[in-house]
């Protein structure tokens, strides 16, 4: 991933290497961060809004307000990609509690910031993806805020994903913590079966916007879709298996645990029509 040279933090555009944040930022040892991963396909942020709303809600979740409300931080994004006059490119946006040493954080600064790199899909160009099983879960929601984007969340990911590398997988499968299959580490997950696409409640997990959008357009596909509480074995027994999240777009899977998995048309039309909706044709 390279970085574009000008970062947005809190209302100002910078140099990259002027955009610091202090050792002593509260995030930075209590896990107090929420951010957003949002792909720009021809100079347009593809679901801004829903993005910006959940970053939004998600530092709700974690008990701390926003310095700019949902729509002036839409604004301000528009305004930065114009700066940088991007067609194609990856936006992370990150809010965070500052300087602060107490541990609840109470009138810690807010900063809020964005920056853009030059990222494609990392499996765009392969023909699926392996999966491993994690040996972690997906924690239960009264111990995490699980349906919060946060750096608090993302440790579990963090640690599944070096494991599934270090085992030669290019990501890792989780379960819940009462045994039922979730996601992977920075995606969704669907099943096929016949023309029907089978999701898990994401309940445990975080639901993502790209899981949404294929949700909302499957039936321009005369697909039907199903969310429920899927066995960890359903994954087998499928006619296909697909991953679908921002950064990967739509990347069918390979195998799980090395054992290969079959193939459909479906994955691929799914895939192309995604494809097709964020680039607007």
């Amino acid at each position: 991933m390279m970085a574009r040279k000008q970062l947005w933090v809190d209302g100002r555009i910078l140099p990259a290497e002027h955009a610091t944040a202090s050792v002593m930022s509260h995030a930075l040892h209590y896990a107090g961060a929420v951010y957003e991963g949002i792909r720009v396909y021809g100079g347009r942020a593809f679901e801004l809004d829903r993005h910006v709303s959940r970053l939004v809600a998600s530092a709700e979740h974690l008990g701390f307000g926003l310095p700019l409300d949902g729509r002036r931080i839409c604004l301000e994004i528009e305004s930065y990609l114009a700066v940088l006059d991007v067609s194609d490119c990856y936006l992370r946006i990150i809010a965070w509690r500052g300087e602060a040493l107490g541990l609840g954080g109470e009138g810690a600064p807010v900063h809020l910031a964005f920056a853009a790199a030059v990222w494609p899909a990392p499996f765009a160009t392969r023909d699926g993806i392996d999966l491993s099983w994690s040996q972690w879960r997906r924690p239960a929601p009264d111990t995490v805020p699980v349906l919060a984007k946060c750096s608090t969340v993302y440790t579990i990911g963090t640690l599944a994903a070096q494991e599934a590398r270090q085992a030669g997988a290019d990501d890792a499968l989780f379960t819940t913590h009462d045994g039922r299959l979730a996601d992977v580490t920075g995606a969704n997950v669907f099943l096929v079966f016949g023309s029907t696409l089978v999701t898990p409640i994401a309940d445990t997990f975080l639901g993502g916007i790209t899981r949404r959008t294929i949700l909302n357009g499957a039936e321009s596909l005369s697909l039907r879709t199903e969310e429920r509480h899927v066995r960890p074995s359903e994954v087998f027994e499928a006619d296909e298996a697909f991953v679908c999240g921002t950064a990967y777009e739509v990347v069918p899977v390979r195998s799980v645990d090395w054992r290969v998995l079959p193939k459909t048309d479906i994955g691929r039309t799914v895939q192309q029509w995604y494809l097709e909706t964020v680039h607007g044709r």
